[in-house]
């Protein structure tokens, strides 16, 4: 992921944001790996793979506009490890191999299931922001407590506008 987040510098603050980043590394690799390990498979299990993954994705906050930048880094890697061995030829294929994979992300991602995905961990993105209602009160209170007479003051003048009878009743 070192290349990934050197291409994507925001990603480690938001997308990966309290993850595991070496296990999901191990995950991410492993994926890969199932992937080639399929590229024989004319069953399409491959593709009905990836559609279920970029569905899941949708739920941890994953958009097909995070996958050309995953594709440059899985690229760079490949480069970096392969040397010269990493052919045009072999590039080209690892190119078109990662297309289907974006693709078949995508198509997940856009599914009814990526949809709702998507809409489960933005609610509960937005939950987990969300203040409790203890510290909206807080918070509030603070904002308007620094002079507690001036504020008394303030509260019985409403108070006895709204409610004339009262300083001739309760407040006697």
């Amino acid at each position: 992921y070192a290349a990934l987040f050197a291409m994507a510098p925001d990603l480690p603050g938001t997308l990966f944001k309290g993850t595991d980043v070496k296990a999901q590394a191990v995950r991410t690799m492993t994926m890969i790996n199932a992937a080639v390990g399929l590229l024989d498979d004319e069953s399409g299990a491959l593709v009905a793979e990836l559609r279920a993954l970029g569905a899941r994705h949708a739920g941890y906050g994953a958009e097909s506009a995070h996958l050309p930048v995953v594709g440059q880094a899985l690229m760079s890697v490949l480069g970096r490890r392969l040397g010269d061995k990493l052919t045009p030829a072999a590039a080209d294929a690892w190119g078109a191999v990662y297309a289907v994979i974006s693709q078949a992300m995508t198509e997940g991602m856009s599914s009814p299931e990526g949809a709702a995905q998507a809409r489960a961990y933005r609610e509960r993105l937005a939950a987990k922001d969300a203040p409790t209602p203890r510290a909206l009160v807080q918070r509030t209170w603070k904002l308007v407590s620094g002079d507690l007479a001036a504020l008394g003051d303030e509260f019985y003048a409403a108070l006895f506008a709204m409610a004339p009878d009262l300083p001739g009743t309760l407040f006697k």
